[in-house]
């Protein structure tokens, strides 16, 4: 046999005749759309529809196949009929592009202004309408007699038209119908020669059951569900990408982008469980305060993540680092190890308010937005059932100015009773809303949202008076009590002495002795600590002003080894120590104001 195998020929045929059908409709859509600025959503779904058929046509058309199908040499309508698929490939492609183009115009890059303008050009318009002509010679030499001959080809081989994918010969049938021209070169042929092929191939095969009419209706029927089934999933996804895209506002991930991870190995006590047996079940963590016996009270978060306690509060200090804290608590493996002991396979999203960025950063409907779009964007089934709630509404969404806040909490609401998996929220930055929008009324949409299904939030906030009275109840701790030793890490870990520093030490200057030594004790000119010694000194010195602040800690650690690198003293270094602002009081944005005159 010469040529490529009936059934893959006539499957690529039909594979070309959807591309034309389809794509001929798309372009009337795209049209549509330059003539009244209107987006038609099935030109999405369309586009989605045709790069599937494009993959389909390129499987065919792969050297693999031909070569594996007893292809010995081309025919003329072999030849006819790739250079359609290759046409129908490029017709795809540009289509595409166009489709593209249209969809993205509905962000705020660009308007309905822009389509006009690119109408008015006539280049756009020009290209729509070469593909029309393009698709159109295609239909016309498929209908001029090679779809016919193809078909004869495949009808020749026996049980050929049986094998022959049921969605295409529902296709054909179907296009038939739709098109008189063809009605009496192929439909006569689909519709009464495959009861022949069928005796044919019950010839051949003598126990082949009486059955197969019913069998080959029911993979038509079959074929129909699953072409509707593909649609319809194209539809949906074309509304959700509709709605997530409604949902986005610029700068969206900004803070939580820029947020600083956790210096290596600090944190470490957030996540432990106790087993050491140090601690009791309140939780109980000594960080040998100025006395050595400081121990400070707080509720163990890895048992608050086992639990089925709501809502978890972490509280402290402007910069004591509970931002870095709980962006460390999101990617830790083990806080989500720590979930499945509550619920199985949980959904984490967040939140961090942001004062210093534009609006949307730090109101409450930028929250809601947040929200809703994480959690839309993991969980389809969820978006669908929302949609269909008030799908017209839901679809005449385009950017997050559609939206009014109560719509946004009326949505997250719905998709948080209807969602399929147990959800985590962790927000912070609480005292940063915007003052218009307020503390308390944030609070009352927190509080419903997590009266909402069975989900859990992690909130974080400085200690003000209004978290005080609403959180105090919540499980807790303050943060600036707990993380002594993660700052002494850290100023070890980054205070640096350099090779060439010189430990001069004028006459009755006294340093004190911390490393190994007793209270009372001093280094001397006659006696010059080591740089070991002069190391501990430094890190005791920062720790015992900071009171929990790691933003001081961190700008003060900057400050101190550039003083180093340009070979102050240590009686300048005492100096520079004792005039440095502890805690974060108003002296300390004065000392921000002149960092770099402190660094000279």
């Amino acid at each position: 046999m010469s040529g490529i195998e009936p059934v893959a020929a006539f499957s690529l045929t039909c594979n070309i005749l959807q591309v034309v059908c389809i794509g001929r409709e798309t372009v009337r859509g795209a049209l549509q759309v330059y003539h009244d600025g209107k987006i038609d959503h099935t030109l999405t779904e369309n586009a989605a529809v045709l790069e599937s058929l494009s993959r389909e046509i390129m499987t065919l058309t792969t050297p693999v196949v031909i070569s594996s199908s007893a292809f010995n040499y081309p025919t003329r309508q072999d030849k006819q009929l790739f250079q359609l698929a290759e046409r129908c490939q490029v017709a795809v492609r540009d289509l595409g592009e166009e489709v593209d183009f249209l969809s993205g115009s509905q962000n705020k890059a660009r308007s309905a202004a822009m389509i006009t303008n690119a109408f008015k050009k006539m280049w756009r318009r020009s290209r729509l309408e070469r593909l029309d002509q393009e698709l159109r010679e295609a239909e016309g030499l498929l209908q001029a007699g090679l779809l016919t001959t193809i078909y004869e080809r495949c009808k020749k081989t026996n049980g050929a038209l049986l094998s022959l994918r049921a969605d295409l010969q529902s296709f054909i049938i179907e296009y038939c119908q739709r098109n008189a021209q063809l009605e009496g070169l192929v439909k006569k042929h689909i519709t009464g020669e495959i009861p022949n092929s069928m005796q044919d191939t019950k010839a051949h095969v003598p126990h082949t059951p009486t059955t197969d009419d019913d069998s080959i209706n029911h993979h038509i029927r079959q074929a129909r569900k699953d072409e509707t089934r593909r649609h319809e999933d194209a539809r949906q996804d074309a509304q959700r990408a509709g709605l997530l895209q409604s949902l986005e506002y610029g700068r969206m991930n900004e803070r939580r982008n820029q947020i600083r991870e956790a210096h290596p190995k600090t944190f470490q006590w957030v996540l432990s469980d106790g087993s050491d047996g140090t601690d009791d079940q309140r939780g109980q963590r000594s960080d040998g305060g100025s006395d050595g016996n400081d121990t400070q009270s707080w509720d163990r978060f890895c048992d608050w993540l086992r639990s089925t306690e709501k809502v978890y509060w972490i509280n402290g200090k402007p910069g004591s680092g509970k931002s870095t804290l709980i962006k460390h608590l999101l990617n830790e493996l083990q806080t989500r190890k720590n979930l499945e002991l509550w619920k199985t396979d949980p959904v984490v999203v967040s939140h961090f308010f942001w004062r210093p960025g534009p609006v949307m950063q730090h109101s409450i409907k930028g929250l809601l937005l947040s929200l809703l779009h994480q959690l839309a964007s993991k969980d389809k089934a969820a978006v669908n059932q929302i949609i269909k709630m008030d799908e017209f509404r839901m679809l005449n969404k385009e950017t997050e100015t559609d939206w009014s806040e109560n719509e946004l909490a009326i949505c997250l609401g719905n998709i948080m009773s209807c969602y399929s998996r147990p959800v985590v929220f962790f927000l912070d930055g609480l005292d940063e809303v915007l003052p218009d929008d307020g503390a308390l009324r944030l609070l009352e949409v927190i509080n419903r949202l997590s009266n909402i299904g069975d989900h859990k939030m992690c909130l974080g906030s400085r200690p003000e008076p209004i978290f005080v009275r609403e959180l105090s109840s919540v499980p807790q701790f303050r943060l600036e009590n707990l993380n002594k030793s993660d700052l002494q890490r850290y100023c070890e870990d980054n205070i640096t002495i350099p090779p060439h520093y010189k430990m001069v030490m004028p006459k009755g200057f006294e340093l004190p002795r911390y490393q190994g030594h007793c209270p009372g004790h001093y280094f001397t000119k006659s006696n010059p600590p080591s740089r070991e010694d002069l190391h501990a000194w430094l890190v005791i010195s920062l720790l015992e002003k900071a009171d929990g602040v790691f933003l001081w800690v961190r700008l003060t650690v900057n400050a101190v080894n550039k003083a180093l690198c340009k070979e102050e003293t240590v009686e300048d270094l005492a100096r520079r120590l004792d005039s440095l602002p502890g805690d974060m009081d108003a002296s300390f944005w004065v000392w921000i104001f002149h960092y770099n005159k402190l660094n000279k």
